[in-house]
């Protein structure tokens, strides 16, 4: 093997692992964990919602009320809890 296939080859090896380690910074945290301790949150299934968590008062009397949350927002809301009860902080946004 010549100096420039080399040359070639060790920077392939280089820039691979530059590449690798930024995908694994912005992978998501489950799967940075996978083969460290995974975060396991099981939250309850059906959830266990009360009537009262889903109305929501407005802010003003003179404006309309809000529109009650969809499914997928009260699985989130209990997942959220679920992992607050775990120990974890879960940020609602990225």
């Amino acid at each position: 093997m010549n100096f420039k296939n080399l040359f070639v080859a060790v920077m392939d090896k280089r820039i691979n692992n530059i590449i690798e380690s930024n995908i694994r910074a912005k992978a998501p945290i489950s799967q940075r964990n996978k083969d460290k301790n995974p975060i396991i949150i099981k939250p309850e299934f059906p959830p266990n919602i009360k009537p009262k968590d889903l109305v929501i008062t407005p802010d003003d009397s003179n404006s309309k009320p809000p529109r009650s949350p969809n499914a997928f927002i009260i699985y989130r809301k209990n997942f959220v809890e679920a992992a607050k009860t775990g120990g974890y902080h879960l940020p609602m946004t990225t």
